[in-house]
């Protein structure tokens, strides 16, 4: 509805409690379809400088989940690099980032499930 698409995304801070959650999401956010996920995750660079930089301060994989403190980092860690003030590395030119968030998976779909742009102006 914004005339925002998966090409206009400078980042992507998605919720990463497991990398398979990572990859749903992938698919389900436009960026490949589902049945092209394996060939989207081989082919994309998601680094700093990458074709689309990936939970680029480490993700809650590396800070733990949502009850160790770190629910909110996917939307402070998106509007840390479009503002340009990231504690780590910079996203080249990054104006939009885009964060999600996944939760209470039953079977195949999270119950409880959001995402957002976020663009600096």
């Amino acid at each position: 509805m914004a005339g925002i698409g998966p090409a206009d995304i400078d980042c992507l801070q998605a919720y990463d409690d497991y990398p398979v959650i990572v990859a749903m999401q992938l698919a389900d956010l436009g960026f490949c379809p589902p049945d092209a996920i394996a060939r989207f995750l081989r082919d994309t660079h998601f680094g700093i400088d990458g074709t689309l930089p990936l939970n680029t301060n480490g993700g809650q994989l590396s800070a733990g989940q949502a009850g160790a403190a770190g629910g909110y980092q996917n939307l402070t860690e998106g509007l840390r690099q479009i503002l340009h003030c990231p504690l780590g590395a910079q996203v080249p030119g990054a104006r939009r980032a885009a964060i999600s968030g996944f939760g209470l998976v039953n079977y195949d779909r999270g119950v409880c499930t959001a995402a957002a742009v976020l663009e600096a102006l």
